[in-house]
């Protein structure tokens, strides 16, 4: 691991950890107090995203929402960094084998939701 000072995002400096891992899949991790945290890989760390809004009768839109992943934190935990890296792996095995998830579920004797 490499340690180094670098300037964020109007909040002075903090010191950053790259991790081997983390690096492959385009993050940096932070040490943050007593936690390791990792720069969310769904939005990038922008905190939001683009997603339609169904708003009933004034019909749909295209709007800004919090990410999903990290709930606008644009940062998840290290294990929850590690599970997403998981099942992404998990799923491209699958995918290789030629299995959709309700032939991979069965195989493994669980539902579908289960296994996602």
């Amino acid at each position: 691991m490499v340690k180094s000072t670098t300037a964020t995002r109007g909040r002075g400096s903090a010191t950053k950890t790259h991790d081997t891992r983390a690096r492959k899949a385009g993050t940096m991790l932070a040490v943050k107090g007593s936690g390791t945290v990792v720069t969310c890989p769904s939005c990038d760390g922008a905190k939001e995203g683009m997603a339609l809004v169904n708003r009933g009768d004034a019909g749909c839109a295209l709007e800004k929402i919090p990410c999903w992943r990290c709930h606008g934190a644009g940062e998840i935990s290290q294990e929850a960094f590690v599970r997403f890296e998981d099942g992404r792996r998990m799923k491209n095995e699958r995918l290789e084998r030629g299995e959709s998830l309700r032939e991979a579920a069965a195989r493994e004797g669980m539902r579908p939701l289960e296994l996602s």
